[in-house]
């Protein structure tokens, strides 16, 4: 009841989701907030081991910074896959994005403190500013110490030291983390990297807020349909949704610097239920670029039932003669933070029959429309086609 209540909050005030009141590590709030300084997450550790850490990020509407104080991580998957190791102080994740991290304990005993942190690029957004904290412990010793090594040891137990946090806007930081994601070794005949070379069908989204506090992909806001998209596919009943969204905008321009001359156009949305139809076996790339018409800001764009190799991002407007694409070890993701005021471009192969759902992940704009659908089509056998529903499928 409290979501569909804040649900419906944000849609019938046409603004953003009430403030959030703490981020939590795995449901506790950390020492910072009053009401609960004796709720934080703590995990105990044994000097000189090492540890595997799986961070999940699990918020709704904020990316967010993860760091543990005076210790390097060593990043070695992310999204359910395996990715060539590097070193980092912070992570940054999106809504929905996972990272798996090597930490070794190799700091003296005591208590260091885990920060969760925002990350807000778009500018005049409300959001809480506070760092929530855990606690990374080390178990104590058995030897004995002196007066004075106890005396430092009980002030270290006391006063956790601090991350590194970097600034709440720091976006070249956070490129600069994100440009380091590579996919591992490309002759692990376990985990090949088999990135389309020839394009069956090449998709540009634009990405944008527009007014009324509408979000849309090629100025479409995405309305939900009273039945389920797959149903009403596998069942052709009609009336519930049209094919023919748009592959591309229906007016180029400065996308990211500049409004567009035609406001009736490009800053009031159509709203609709719409898909993208794709043929079985398609190799699809999707160009997604932010757009300013009423601001710019960063969009972790998550695909249902597909991961897909991101073959680079750029700044400004996306230009097919001089964008870079990584071709080789392409990071192999579900979700794909689109940077503020730049472009992503992601590829996939359309092997999976049936309606799948493509949004961004901050749920506000999901809420406002920013999300569509592709419908790929069953291929020639029998494995490439649509199952039925199961026999106990629960009726809405």
């Amino acid at each position: 009841m409290v979501v569909k209540g804040l649900e419906r909050h944000v849609k019938e005030s046409r603004g953003g989701p009430l403030g959030s009141d703490a981020y939590t590590l795995n449901g506790l709030p950390g020492p910072l907030h009053n009401c609960s300084r004796d709720d934080v997450y703590t995990i105990n550790v044994s000097k000189g081991k090492n540890y595997l850490l799986r961070i999940i990020n699990a918020a709704l509407n904020v990316e967010h910074f993860f760091m543990v104080a005076n210790h390097t991580m060593t990043v070695v998957e992310t999204d359910g896959e395996y990715i060539k190791p590097f070193k980092t102080t912070f992570l940054m994740l999106t809504p929905d994005q996972t990272y798996n991290v090597l930490i070794k304990a190799d700091q003296s005993i005591g208590k260091y403190f885990m920060a969760m942190a925002p990350y807000m690029p778009a500018k005049k957004v409300p959001f809480l500013k506070k760092t929530s904290y855990g606690i990374l412990r080390y178990a104590s010793p058995t030897v004995k110490v002196d007066k004075l090594a106890r005396k430092s040891h009980v002030k270290t137990l006391m006063t956790p030291p601090e991350p590194i946090i970097p600034n709440v806007n720091d976006t070249a930081s956070v490129q600069a983390f994100s440009d380091q994601v590579k996919r591992l070794d490309t002759n692990h005949q376990w985990s090949p990297v088999d990135v389309p070379l020839r394009i069956d069908n090449t998709l540009f989204f634009t990405i944008g807020l527009n007014v009324f506090s509408c979000d849309s992909l090629n100025n479409v806001t995405f309305r939900r349909p009273m039945v389920s998209l797959l149903n009403a596919y596998y069942n052709n009943l009609q009336g519930y949704y049209s094919t023919d969204f748009l592959d591309k905008p229906e007016k180029m321009y400065d996308f990211v610097n500049g409004a567009p001359n035609n406001i009736s156009v490009d800053t009031q949305p159509a709203i609709g239920t719409q898909v993208s139809i794709l043929e079985h076996g398609w190799a699809v790339q999707v160009i997604f670029q932010d757009t300013g018409t009423v601001r710019t800001e960063k969009h972790p764009i998550h695909l249902h039932g597909f991961s897909f190799y991101l073959l680079g991002t750029g700044l400004g407007n996306y230009n097919s003669s001089t964008a870079l694409f990584n071709l080789y070890d392409p990071p192999y993701r579900n979700t794909v933070g689109v940077p503020v005021g730049r472009w992503a471009v992601i590829r996939f192969r359309a092997g999976n029959p049936g309606i799948w759902f493509l949004h961004c992940h901050l749920e506000v704009h999901t809420t406002w429309g920013l999300s569509m659908a592709f419908l790929v089509k069953n291929g020639k056998g029998k494995m490439q086609n649509l199952p039925p529903p199961p026999p106990d499928l629960p009726l809405c």
